[in-house]
């Protein structure tokens, strides 16, 4: 078979897996967890930060830890991290083994994540990133689609550390034919600075700051919002009266949709540049906040639209880093995670401080719904000046 085919085929099984079940199933054991061990939101919040201080810790090591660690050893690793989480998620009895898992979780999630993923993409379809990373990317809409009912099903008949134990299985399967099938183009990725045949060593772009710092600040922004959202959709449904299974086919819907979507931005970005797509996302996310909040009984519809505002968590970064920094990609990508990260920890903090300030989500909604709208202008913003 095609060894382009290939790469391509094992990054869209990690991200159906290891993205699908590790991301995707979080917000479903916040209601389950805090009532058994008897966690405020708040504090529960703090181990979901936990998950994305260490994907920032990771994010900001990427590119020493690329250049001497092959990506098929990055990916393994990452597989042996979420397995590692979902068990001791199965064993919790405290908080400290709480935060304890969310560690594993958050390093197999960054080292599974965009980064790497984006790094054999790149050296393997060097013209066509946005349309094959939205096919990557959409694995994990197919995982959630998939996978997340399977865990609402089990935590129903069988609790919630059944479900964390079933999550571990799925890691192990996966592993062989993944770690098979994802292979580097060392001719095209081995150095972004290629030139006749020459390799340049590769330059930070600090030329031009103003853009650079424009895009630092687009990423903390959109994972302060959409996230911080995504993980408390699932609570938010039970004080609605919708049950752990409803509310799993909810985010399974999302997943499921995303995964057109992004197929879609992704080939819209191809055509007509990034910042099209995007403006797209913000739309869609900013309509799925009020949806959520004054709307909660029309799901389909914050369904369709959420999966649209989720988009600029995977999508977007990559598209805009190699589209305004050609030279250095890669390392623009892992700052921009880095901060995208710190910006869905403060999220996750805040949202669950709200929560427990007025007993319910709806101003932490309207709010990050705010903070994806300065997002959205900022990256206008900054789009408008390169172009002048």
């Amino acid at each position: 078979m095609n060894k382009r085919l290939l790469a391509a085929a094992g990054c869209f099984l990690c991200e159906l897996v290891a993205v699908g079940v590790g991301a995707g199933t979080n917000s479903l054991y916040t209601a389950p967890v805090c009532s058994d061990l008897g966690i405020s939101r708040t504090g529960y919040s703090v181990s979901v930060t936990v998950i994305y201080l260490v994907n920032m810790l990771i994010y900001m090591l990427f590119p020493l830890l690329m250049k001497r660690v092959p990506l098929r050893g990055i990916f393994a690793v990452g597989l042996l991290c979420e397995m590692t989480a979902f068990l001791i998620y199965s064993q919790i009895r405290s908080a400290a083994t709480l935060y304890l898992a969310a560690a594993f979780l958050g390093a197999g999630l960054a080292l599974l994540g965009t980064v790497p993923i984006t790094a054999v993409i790149k050296s393997w379809y060097p013209d066509r990133q946005g349309s094959v990373l939205g096919i990557v990317l959409s694995g994990s809409g197919i995982g959630g689609a998939a996978l997340i009912p399977l865990a609402g099903i089990l935590m129903n008949s069988h609790g919630w550390r059944a479900a964390a134990l079933g999550s571990a299985g799925l890691m192990a399967i996966v592993a062989t034919p993944c770690l098979l099938t994802v292979k580097e183009n060392k001719q095209a990725g081995k150095h972004e600075g290629q030139k006749d045949g020459c390799v340049e060593p590769e330059r930070f772009p600090f030329a031009d700051r103003g853009l650079l710092t424009a895009l630092l600040i687009y990423a903390f922004l959109t994972g302060a919002s959409i996230q911080p959202t995504y993980l408390s959709i699932a609570a938010h449904l039970s004080e609605h009266g919708i049950n752990t299974q409803n509310a799993s086919a909810v985010l399974s819907v999302i997943c499921f949709c995303a995964l057109f979507v992004k197929v879609l931005l992704g080939a819209v970005s191809d055509r007509f540049g990034p910042y099209p797509a995007a403006a797209c996302s913000h739309i869609g996310f900013i309509l799925s906040a009020v949806t959520l909040v004054f709307f909660t009984g029309w799901l389909p519809t914050f369904e369709i639209l959420f999966a649209f505002g989720s988009v600029p968590l995977a999508l977007m970064l990559p598209l805009l880093s190699s589209h305004f920094f050609h030279k250095s990609p890669s390392r623009v990508l892992s700052l921009c995670m880095a901060f995208q990260t710190a910006g869905i920890s403060l999220g996750i903090l805040l949202t669950g401080k709200l929560y427990d300030m007025f007993s319910s989500y709806d101003p932490a909604f309207l709010l990050l719904g705010g903070v994806n709208f300065a997002a959205f202008i900022l990256n206008k913003c900054s789009v408008s000046n390169t172009s002048t």
